[in-house]
């Protein structure tokens, strides 16, 4: 049955590091498949994070390496909800701080960053349990950062049957790429929910793999600010931007 666990205490310590610290703990991460870590928000990016407003859905994807990047998000956030030119600067400037973060964490050269804002909807009532599939080559794991800078937090499961979850995943959106509702039902009877991320934390969780981490949209009862960050080499984010590029 679909329920929230107490997972918090298994994995208390993970959720006290920081992205600088994230890989003192390789074997721990390598373990439980994602860790927590403290997005270490300053009181000014605080402030400017209380400040912002969003008014409409939008999104940014930027790839690889870009020397514009804060700019792009600064007019991208003072036209989702006509916010100030200072606090979109401030929220532009977290979200390249926590991409640089992330490519020195994973010891990598590029990312491919996401930004997402939304405004409250039901679209997301019913959890849509999933497991992120291939993005790039690759020879070694692969992990994701995400993080609501404002809005509710990502949902995180876990499954005691993975080969019944990926064969039920396999039939949730048909042909028209519509979301099949039994399907999707029969996906949440299979995943316990983990209630753990916190406010101000931001999740790395495993991808591309058998035993990458469940997850899940949150309820959308409240405007969101997501980012989601996949480190890689300059080579992995050009292949994954081309395979975009041609959907």
């Amino acid at each position: 049955m679909f329920e929230s666990v107490p997972a918090v205490n298994e994995n208390k310590k993970l959720g006290n590091q920081s992205l600088e610290t994230l890989m003192t703990q390789k074997e721990r991460l390598t373990a439980d498949k994602f860790a927590l870590v403290d997005l270490e928000l300053s009181v000014e990016e605080h402030a400017a994070l209380a400040e912002m407003q969003i008014k409409e859905v939008g999104g940014l994807d930027s790839y690889g390496v870009d020397s514009q990047l804060v700019s792009k998000l600064k007019t991208f956030l003072e036209q989702v909800g006509e916010n100030s030119p200072e606090a979109s600067n401030k929220v532009a400037s977290l979200i390249n701080r926590l991409c640089d973060q992330v490519k020195v964490a994973f010891g990598q050269e590029a990312v491919w960053l996401t930004v997402r804002v939304s405004v409250p909807t039901n679209k997301y009532d019913l959890p849509r349990w999933h497991q992120d599939g291939r993005y790039f080559t690759a020879t070694e794991p692969v992990y994701k950062f995400v993080a609501p800078l404002i809005g509710p937090q990502t949902l995180l499961g876990k499954c005691d049957d993975l080969e019944k979850f990926r064969a039920l995943s396999k039939q949730l959106i048909d042909d028209d790429g519509e979301y099949n509702l039994e399907i999707q039902k029969a996906l949440i009877n299979e995943v316990t929910e983990m209630t753990i991320a916190q406010p101000s934390q931001g999740t790395v969780f495993l991808v591309d793999d058998e035993e990458a981490v469940i997850h899940s949209e949150p309820k959308m009862n409240v405007p969101r600010l997501f980012i989601s960050i996949l480190p890689g080499t300059t080579d992995q984010i050009e292949e994954w931007k081309k395979q975009c590029e041609e959907e």
